[in-house]
């Protein structure tokens, strides 16, 4: 059921649990706001009038600053990485290599390894002059 636009900017007392789960994912005021499908002067306005929602998002930005940084997949599956790119072009394709990147997954690490590892061959024999560098880590 859809609600009417007059009801879509009612303050509901869940929304600050929601906004502190958004906040500390990194999304900003305007993705907040985005996501309750509200404008931007409407969150501002509970951020000023309704206390417990004021302090949610500002408790899940100090969670976000906190959490140590992680690294970028690309790095760990560079192969894996390059060809999601290459495949990006060829219909279909993508959806397999994640599929295929997924069963690995549920495997272990090693099987996810050793999969990037023979797509870097792949994509060797495929572009010679590519650099793409090796799998990072063990």
């Amino acid at each position: 059921m859809t609600e009417r636009p007059s009801q879509q900017n009612q303050y509901r007392d869940s929304y600050a649990d929601q906004a502190q789960r958004l906040a500390r994912l990194g999304l900003s005021e305007d993705g907040i706001a985005q996501f309750f499908e509200i404008p931007a002067y409407t969150l501002y306005e509970w951020i000023g009038t309704k206390p417990g929602f004021a302090a949610a998002p500002e408790q899940g930005w100090v969670e976000f600053r906190l959490q140590p940084p992680r690294p970028p997949s690309r790095y760990k599956y560079p192969a894996y990485t390059y060809a999601l790119q290459l495949a990006a072009r060829i219909k279909n394709l993508e959806q397999v290599l994640r599929a295929k990147m997924a069963e690995m997954k549920a495997i272990g690490p090693q099987a996810m390894a050793a999969f990037n590892d023979a797509l870097w061959e792949d994509a060797i024999a495929i572009q010679p002059l590519r650099r793409i560098p090796k799998r990072v880590g063990t």
